[in-house]
């Protein structure tokens, strides 16, 4: 769906503005460990169909996916390569309860893309 092709692009998003990859893993296993590290390991508050997932049991049975990660702050994370805004869209485009994510609509109405609809507006 939709709430996939966003996360798809926050990632997009994230590696033209670091440089690299946010979430380089070697296989699905590590992908997953990198986001948990990145974003904290999701929880019922910030994910709540998470259990409703096929590989959830098989996740969480293992124990190196019962760690509870902390978040680390995006603004540390771009620091020096996004202003607020910035940081404001790229967490909105990697949140984890599908449904909270940032629709492609409202991305594009985001205050940090002001300068390039103005771009478009003047053609």
């Amino acid at each position: 769906g939709t709430a996939v092709d966003m996360w798809s692009v926050g990632c997009i998003f994230a590696e033209m503005v670091m440089g690299q990859p946010l979430f380089a893993g070697k296989d699905e296993k590590e992908q997953l460990l990198k986001i948990f590290k990145t974003l904290g390991t999701p929880t019922k508050e910030s994910w709540p169909h998470l259990s409703e997932l096929s590989k959830y049991k098989m996740l969480y049975n293992n124990p190196e996916f019962s760690v509870n990660y902390a978040r680390v702050p995006f603004h540390k994370i771009c620091e020096g390569k996004l202003d607020a805004q910035g940081v404001d869209l790229l967490e909105r485009m990697l949140t984890y309860e599908p449904e909270r994510r940032i629709t492609a609509a409202a991305a594009l109405k985001h205050p940090y893309l002001q300068s390039v609809r103005k771009l478009f507006q003047q053609k």
